[in-house]
């Protein structure tokens, strides 16, 4: 299993892009022609499918906190979750043993 949060830099935020694979998007094309001649106009829509990554590098930057993606061996592509820090998780928080690095201070 392959496991990662927010990067934040730009290597590791385009090899995360790149292992999430691409997705694919439909962007509309319209055109309008104008026969001077004849003053005749005509208009045109049509619909092309493009192929672009699943997560933009920039995208994978601006994860909130908590949020990643991971891969399963054998899996094309990674799957977004979200995973609270344990000290928010009120059950956990209650098991915790205090951290000896931190001292909480009033907020006044």
């Amino acid at each position: 299993m392959v496991q990662g949060f927010a990067p934040n830099d730009l290597t590791t935020a385009d090899w995360m892009s790149r292992r999430a694979g691409q997705t694919t998007l439909v962007a509309a094309n319209s055109s309008e022609n104008l026969t001077p001649a004849t003053g005749q106009r005509s208009e045109s829509m049509s619909w092309t499918q493009i192929s672009c990554a699943l997560y933009l590098p920039r995208e994978l930057m601006g994860f909130a906190e908590g949020t990643g993606l991971f891969w399963l061996a054998g899996m094309a592509n990674g799957v977004r979750f979200f995973a609270p820090p344990y000290w928010k998780i009120e059950t956990c928080a209650e098991c915790a043993a205090p951290n000896p690095y931190y001292e909480a201070r009033d907020e006044c």
